[in-house]
């Protein structure tokens, strides 16, 4: 009895240290031992050590949270099946990030495709509209998806041909723990939206068919859905978001109203790493505005979900920046003469608290971060930035804090 007690404490103790443990490093040692292996696939160890990472990484300001190793360049236009890559064009832009990034993030292989989405650690990518690849570019390894079904739009066969696609990674599943949703973009404003899953548990796409709270149709740009905290964020070309939680057997889909500002150039979604609210940025040659969207009370809890589409007045303006007093940082341009000096925004670092903003202004992009007001210049290398492409935007690669990206 007392040898199996001990046995007890000591694979506690084993715990107790292995859950403190970057991933990467987790990862290597599960080669020690059959049994260190076993007690680092257990469910219950990944998820609790997931959940660890992310205290951390919320705690302090985004040290603990992953680098940002990288910035994919995603250009809309490849993500159609009507367009073919020029031979002299790279078959996926990346801005390797100094002094994290490393030059060998940026080998990808030419036969994976282009950029499509990323999720903790790991990219999708791939050539539309049948050829898929999960990768990651830390570990070099990638995995060839089915190719998914084709299914009609209508009696006169017609296929669909463009789709927006997301990529989700769950923390605590081991080894095979992603989803791969396709989203079908249509023409018409519709309550139903058609999709096909993915999932790496059964190596299979199901179709299905979403309920929005209204009518809407899915907007391409800027590119892929933001995926967060297990749930799937579309724009929408009537000025909303779609809201997706594939959790959610019902196939409910939530529809938000999103606050507009005249002569808006950019715009971007992300959640909150402390309390899941959800946050949304938008600039104008003169302002940025970032607005907090607080959550209703159902069945006891705090949720976004309901049976009507969220209107727009439930925003909270949270911060109204000048552009002109980011002017130490800026050249502030006269936005008619030049529009390709407008200042973008690309996106939210995601996970990082305070938020994080990725601005860029023709080749330079910098982080802006909301709690210290300061501003900083990405310094990169590797592919240079093409400023040409009207349809271009960066998509951040962070270095997850989930253990179950390194099994790829």
């Amino acid at each position: 009895m007392d040898s199996k007690k001990n046995i007890k404490i000591n694979d506690d103790l084993l715990r107790e240290i292995l859950v403190h443990l970057p991933p990467k490093t987790l990862f290597k040692f599960m080669t020690v031992s059959k049994k260190w292996k076993y007690i680092i696939n257990d469910p219950t160890f990944l998820k609790f050590h997931s959940n660890k990472q992310r205290r951390r990484s919320s705690a302090v300001a985004g040290d603990d949270g992953g680098h940002l190793l990288a910035l994919f360049q995603l250009t809309t236009k490849h993500l159609s099946g009507r367009y073919r890559r020029r031979p002299s064009e790279p078959a996926m832009n990346i801005l390797a990030v100094f002094p994290h990034g490393n030059p060998e993030i940026m080998c990808v292989e030419k036969e994976l495709g282009y950029f499509i989405n990323s999720s903790e650690g790991l990219v999708l990518c791939g050539r539309h509209s049948s050829k898929y690849h999960v990768m990651n570019p830390v570990t070099k390894k990638w995995v060839l998806l089915p190719p998914p079904p084709r299914h009609r739009l209508d009696q006169d066969q017609q296929y669909y041909r463009d789709w927006t696609i997301g990529l989700m990674v769950t923390a605590w599943e081991g080894d095979k723990s992603y989803i791969v949703v396709r989203a079908a973009l249509t023409d018409d404003l519709d309550q139903q939206l058609p999709i096909e899953t993915y999932s790496s548990k059964t190596g299979e796409w199901v179709p299905s068919m979403l309920f929005g709270t209204g009518e809407f149709v899915l907007h391409p740009l800027p590119g892929a859905p933001l995926v967060a905290n297990g749930v799937f964020h579309w724009y929408t070309y009537n000025w909303q978001i779609a809201l997706y939680d594939p959790s959610d057997e019902t196939g409910h889909v939530q529809l938000i109203k999103i606050p507009y500002l005249d002569g808006a150039v950019s715009r971007a979604i992300t959640r909150s790493s402390v309390d899941n609210t959800l946050w949304f940025g938008t600039i104008n040659p003169d302002k940025i505005q970032i607005y907090k969207l607080p959550k209703g009370e159902k069945d006891g809890r705090m949720s976004y979900k309901r049976k009507k589409t969220i209107p727009c007045h439930e925003w909270e303006l949270v911060h109204d920046i000048d552009i002109e007093s980011l002017g130490v940082f800026f050249h502030v341009p006269d936005p008619e003469k030049n529009r390709m000096d407008r200042i973008r925004l690309e996106c939210f670092v995601p996970n990082w608290y305070p938020l994080v903003l990725v601005l860029r202004q023709a080749e330079k992009i910098f982080l802006y971060n909301l709690g210290s007001n300061s501003v900083e210049w990405v310094s990169y290398y590797g592919c240079p930035y093409n400023h040409l492409v009207h349809e271009e935007y960066l998509c951040p690669y962070i270095e997850s804090s989930c253990l179950s990206s390194y099994f790829v």
